[in-house]
């Protein structure tokens, strides 16, 4: 019934709007799969299930690639009530539109990668009652409004990875319960703060692979009892004074490629027992630290990784008082030993 419906609507352009729909698309190529089959039309106006020419039952593969959209307005997909998920990549969006995703009950996956986005409005992302993942990947946005993501109460993940972002604040979120997987990799994020996650508290996984991350606030990641991976490597932290009070199930930490010169085992005492993994490889740490640490980790059966990829570089000595493990400036160092560890150690990922 879906696919002869489908194979009607191929054969010719379609034009509909709505009171919630403001047209998002012109002419533009949309392929709708069902079970095997895989139609295609051309469709101005919005995507929805009189424009589709779908009904309210059987799950939809909706896709729109490689075509010119500048925006998605209000109702750009609207009106489906049949489980559906929407890939709209490489299409040189910017804009996100407030109510831009409406009435869509059974919508599941939303792909919005590679595309050009720098504006998503708040209430972009609004009453999605089944949406589970969200992907942004590889776009332009430097900042997400208040609000962004409002009452999906069953969104399980979201990925931010290759953006321009250059804060993070959980007041992009609201009613997003069960959030679990938080991926904001490979940004420009400088600093986290006091509390940043404390609405949140349903994450399990966290990665800020690849930002700029300068200095962490002690009690960023309080209330966060669930989280069992955190991922702060390849960013550009000198210190790690960090509490894992909250964190009672962290199993995987990672700070490798940093630039941390000194890590306290008394940073760890919380996690101590529930931590199984540990990367701390290609920072220029004292060779007294590292030594405490692969006791300590041996002691507690964690793995630590902290050997760079030339395993004759993996640690530096202070100029003075070199058995002891304690914060020291970096003019307590020799320049030129500095130097060798990030030509031998830092540079090789």
């Amino acid at each position: 019934m879906y696919v002869s419906s489908l194979l009607c609507m191929c054969l010719f352009s379609i034009v509909v709007t709505s009171e919630n729909c403001v047209p998002s698309f012109q002419n533009n190529i949309v392929e709708v799969g069902y079970r095997t089959a895989q139609i295609q039309q051309n469709l101005t106006g919005c995507i929805n299930a009189t424009t589709l020419g779908i009904g309210d039952k059987g799950s939809f593969d909706i896709s729109v690639q490689n075509e010119v959209i500048p925006s998605l307005n209000k109702g750009a997909i609207s009106d489906i009530s049949a489980n559906i998920k929407v890939s709209i990549i490489h299409n040189r969006i910017e804009t996100i539109k407030e109510a831009a995703f409406l009435n869509l009950p059974g919508l599941v996956d939303l792909h919005l990668d590679f595309n050009h986005l720098t504006t998503i409005e708040s209430y972009a992302f609004e009453n999605l009652p089944s949406l589970e993942s969200i992907y942004m990947r590889n776009n332009d946005i430097k900042t997400l409004s208040r609000n962004t993501f409002v009452n999906l109460r069953g969104l399980l993940v979201i990925y931010l990875d290759n953006n321009k972002l250059q804060q993070f604040t959980q007041e992009w979120f609201s009613s997003v319960p069960k959030l679990k997987r938080l991926i904001i990799n490979n940004n420009e994020i400088t600093f986290l703060d006091f509390a940043d996650f404390q609405h949140l508290r349903s994450l399990e996984s966290i990665s800020f692979h690849g930002n700029k991350l300068q200095k962490i606030h002690p009690k960023t990641f309080v209330g966060l009892f669930e989280l069992t991976e955190l991922d702060l490597s390849a960013n550009q932290l000198t210190s790690f004074d960090v509490s894992f009070e909250s964190l009672l199930k962290l199993q995987r930490l990672g700070l490798n490629h940093n630039k941390l010169t000194y890590v306290s085992l008394a940073a760890f005492k919380e996690v101590q027992y529930s931590l199984a993994q540990l990367y701390l490889a290609s920072n220029p740490l004292q060779c007294s630290c590292v030594d405490e640490l692969v006791f300590w980790a041996e002691r507690f059966r964690i793995r630590l990784f902290w050997e760079c990829a030339n395993r004759e570089v993996y640690c530096v000595l202070p100029i003075s008082d070199e058995t002891e493990c304690v914060k020291r400036s970096i003019y307590d160092y020799n320049i030129t030993a500095m130097q060798i560890f990030e030509s031998g150690c830092l540079t090789m990922v």
